[in-house]
């Protein structure tokens, strides 16, 4: 809410083609987030834009308003995994570069492109890197580990078939 008091006291005392120009930001949007209603969303650029020129922190407002662009997750544990590297503010690029892997690997894993076990490196890392709390660690490697025996059963079940 912050950004929205930043954004309706600067058009108080300047016109709104000044903080259009100055901030590269469009009226049309910069009208849509000063008068927020439930459910608009923002572009992540356009939010960090603006927080950059107001020079405010992310807040709840950032997180809740610019999540809903990120590509939707097949699964409900990478969707967990997803909003919390949202919610610590970190995109894929700075979260390789603490983690030290390339950030495709993170994205395949994201998406679900592929299964880490729940002892790896990468898992680990994660949990580490996006401070999981103690339910939520359990409740990832439990997930993975329930994967691992549905993959099982069915190559079993297809093996079966021939």
């Amino acid at each position: 809410m912050e950004l929205q008091e930043r954004i309706n006291s600067y058009l108080k005392v300047n016109p709104i083609k000044d903080l259009e120009r100055y901030s590269w930001v469009s009226r049309k949007t910069l009208t849509r987030i000063a008068k927020h209603k439930e459910g608009n969303k923002y572009y992540k650029k356009t939010l960090d834009i603006l927080y950059k020129f107001f020079k405010i922190d992310k807040d709840k407002f950032y997180v809740e308003n610019n999540k809903k662009w990120h590509w939707d997750s097949s699964s409900l544990l990478w969707r967990m995994v997803r909003n919390k590297r949202i919610y610590e503010h970190k995109d894929l690029a700075t979260l390789s570069k603490e983690m030290n892997v390339d950030v495709r690997v993170l994205g395949r894993v994201e998406r679900w492109e592929c299964c880490p076990l729940s002892d790896s490196w990468t898992i680990n890392s994660i949990i580490d890197k996006l401070n999981f709390s103690e339910l939520e660690r359990k409740v990832t490697n439990e997930f993975i580990e329930s994967i691992k025996k549905m993959e099982s059963l069915v190559k079993k079940w297809e093996n079966n078939l021939k």
